[in-house]
């Protein structure tokens, strides 16, 4: 069984894209993750009493905030209780996944041979460098001269992350990320990085099909994405490139959610 972990904390639904959805407050991400795998347990971490309408089975975990009053107060919660929530999984596969997120194909499967081979994945950053992300993103407190990279590492995003719970030297990596949200609040892109580099131990890498955003979306540009996998629906340009017929994508989603789970 999969436990999809899902973090949402405020009342009020924001989406980091700008985008709005006429739908649940875990949609499109858990109707869409449930077409494609038919063996989910969701954990919702949040700090409200959140209502959810699903068939799917599930478990809601009411917690203390790290972080209160802030206007990014909401991000930095949902990322640190997305990787808490992935070390507290009792499930052989853990997926932590944003609200805002679109799968649209088959080959969704392969994440989790990928994630049982490497341990954690985590998917290409269209920024590239660490220090493009961490630095001009929100809520940097990155500065070059803190490690010897001056940046130059990988950056990531952060859904989906995939997590074969066995594996123990990727668990230091989480473990080390979430010590380093505590201490230091800020992008969950940039802890990652952070614990890596202490550590020397860096998670697999998946390419930017497994998170398409907003980055180089005109065709012709080197970083457009073909045959992409998960889509960052909440930001509006993806879904006006990638989903022509909108009704048609959710309707046939619907029906293959209602195969597993109907």
């Amino acid at each position: 069984m999969i436990n999809l972990i899902m973090s949402e904390f405020g009342e009020n639904r924001v989406n980091a894209g700008g985008g709005s959805f006429d739908l649940g407050r875990l949609e499109p991400t858990l109707t869409s993750f449930g077409a494609y795998f038919k063996d989910i347990h969701l954990t919702i971490y949040t700090d409200f009493d959140i209502k959810i309408d699903t068939k799917i089975p599930y478990t809601i975990k009411k917690v203390e905030p790290i972080s209160v009053g802030d206007s990014r107060s909401g991000y930095h919660n949902a990322d640190y209780y997305k990787f808490k929530g992935l070390l507290e999984s009792k499930h052989e596969y853990a997926i932590a996944v944003d609200s805002d997120m679109l799968v649209i194909n088959y080959d969704v499967e392969s994440l989790l041979p990928i994630t049982k081979k490497f341990g954690l994945c985590f998917p290409q950053n269209p920024r590239l460098l660490v220090n493009n992300d961490s630095v001009r993103g929100a809520d940097s407190n990155y500065t070059r001269e803190e490690d010897e990279s001056m940046g130059y590492g990988m950056a990531l995003n952060i859904s989906p992350i995939s997590f074969y719970t066995k594996n123990k030297n990727m668990r230091k990596v989480l473990e080390k990320t979430c010590e380093m949200l505590k201490e230091k609040l800020g992008r969950g892109t940039t802890a990652v990085w952070r614990a890596s580099w202490e550590l020397g131990i860096h998670p697999y890498v998946l390419p930017l099909q497994w998170c398409v955003c907003d980055c180089g979306l005109a065709k012709g540009n080197s970083m457009y994405v073909e045959e992409p996998i998960i889509l960052h629906l909440g930001h509006p340009k993806v879904k006006e490139e990638y989903v022509k017929d909108w009704l048609g994508v959710w309707d046939a989603l619907k029906e293959n959610y209602e195969v597993h789970y109907g």
